[in-house]
């Protein structure tokens, strides 16, 4: 959240910046904070800047994402594709990783592809090495958006949707999960 021209101004994760005027018992919420918001687009505003101006039915402050608390925690690691292609184990005694919890090869094409379980299911999905990394799926499983954890460590975080995805056996939730990678 910041402030903007005549409203106040918030940027989602994925770059977008919205306008909104608080509402009563907002007082709190300070420009910078993290906030979750509950609103309508409005048909037309006096705003004058974003891509449309919110109308706020509930606004309540948020913790940071776990990248934007410590950017430490990534070691200035990238997410590349020489990064997540592997084997991984979710971080733990029980890591095993004679029996990986998914693995990450390239098709014929250089795309990052993982294999693993959702829910229980068997699926395959594409992991997005670009400006935002995450973990995609086909409808109806949310995008896992990833994060590096030094040179051998790649945190699934929970999807913004807020829905329960258990990957592997591991529900995402919170922080997210810890997997290491197995060596060659």
């Amino acid at each position: 959240m910041e402030s903007g021209v005549e409203c106040s101004l918030l940027r989602t994760p994925d770059g977008e910046t919205w306008s909104f005027n608080a509402p009563d018992g907002a007082d709190e919420i300070a420009s910078g904070d993290y906030v979750r918001v509950t609103a309508e687009i409005a048909d037309a505003s006096f705003c004058q800047q974003g891509r449309g101006t919110l109308i706020v039915e509930a606004i309540e402050r948020a913790d940071p994402p776990a990248r934007d608390r410590d950017p430490a925690r990534a070691g200035g690691i990238a997410v590349t594709s020489d990064y997540v292609r592997g084997d991984w184990v979710a971080k733990g005694v029980g890591a095993d990783c004679l029996r990986p919890d998914f693995a990450i090869t390239a098709n014929s094409r250089g795309m990052s592809i993982i294999e693993t379980r959702i829910d229980g299911l068997p699926e395959t999905g594409v992991v997005d090495v670009g400006p935002t990394p995450a973990l995609q799926w086909d409808e109806p499983i949310p995008t896992l958006p990833i994060e590096t954890r030094g040179p051998d460590g790649l945190a699934v975080m929970p999807p913004e949707s807020g829905e329960q995805v258990t990957l592997a056996g591991h529900p995402i939730r919170g922080d997210g999960v810890v997997f290491v990678k197995c060596a060659d």
